[in-house]
């Protein structure tokens, strides 16, 4: 998992009591800092920020470093420790091979038949 990397200069509030709706964030900028960050956080001249809530309800800013060519497994493993949890994606397949292996099935004489029993 890639490091979080916070967005230096830009500060991330929440909207007063008493905003309208449609203001969903406040943001303000210390504009050396931020042109800093900016320089040094830019691939192929963007930077790609998530506003965030911390446990604490404060929001934040955070650069979201997602490629195209970000491996599956490390975005599972992202997950897995976002979450701190198995992954479900593995329970559910053992789940259904469990049920595919408990499956029966009478035959015309009245016989079960397991369809782990069948050969192929």
């Amino acid at each position: 998992m890639a490091d979080k990397i916070f967005t230096d200069g830009m500060i991330v509030k929440q909207p007063h009591a008493n905003a309208p709706t449609f203001i969903i964030a406040n943001l303000s900028f210390k504009v050396d800092d931020f042109k800093k960050f900016l320089t040094d956080n830019s691939k192929g001249g963007w930077v790609n920020v998530d506003i965030k809530v911390g446990q604490s309800g404060k929001y934040y800013g955070e650069v979201n470093t997602w490629t195209k060519d970000t491996g599956v497994e490390e975005v599972k493993q992202e997950i897995r420790e976002t979450l701190k949890t198995k992954d479900p994606i593995d329970d559910f397949d053992k789940s259904v091979h469990e049920q595919v292996d408990e499956f029966t099935s009478p035959d015309e004489n009245g016989n079960v038949i397991k369809l782990s029993d069948i050969p192929f």
